[in-house]
């Protein structure tokens, strides 16, 4: 049976997932969800909006270059370089079964923070899930 769903419907699915794996301590798996709802909300608030976490995220090392007189770096180098552990975990490109070590808590919240985030851009409030605004003011403090 098929079934109908904008993306910001799916991407809150995702997110809302990804938060109750945070809270079971899995956060693998709330690195590769929250990180698949930062993708798509990301790129709906560059569409409506002209901006994202990356994009806001490349603006100010965009303005770093250029004090700094180095050259700019592209917006897919920015989100590797903010988000690396989800890339690894999604594509491991280079197929070697290699031991990862990282803060996978800091970047579940990198991502979950990442996601409302770009929800927030789109919609300009929070997330209606109870459990999404609590863990998001409990990560943001």
């Amino acid at each position: 049976m098929q079934q109908r769903a904008t993306m910001i419907r799916l991407a809150l699915i995702q997110l809302y997932s990804a938060v109750e794996h945070y809270c079971d301590g899995n956060f693998v798996s709330a690195i590769t969800l929250a990180g698949a709802a930062e993708e798509i909300l990301g790129a709906i608030g560059e569409k409506r909006k002209n901006i994202s976490t990356v994009l806001m995220n490349k603006l100010f090392d965009d303005k770093l270059a250029k004090s700094n007189k180095r050259s700019q770096k592209s917006k897919s180098k920015i989100a590797q370089e903010i988000y690396p552990i989800k890339n690894l975990l999604k594509h491991n490109d280079n197929g070697i079964n290699r031991i990862m070590k990282a803060d996978f808590k800091f970047e579940a919240e990198s991502l979950i923070v990442g996601a409302v985030t770009n929800y927030q851009i789109i919609t300009g409030k929070l997330p209606r899930a109870k459990l999404i605004r609590e863990v998001h003011n409990h990560i943001c403090g």
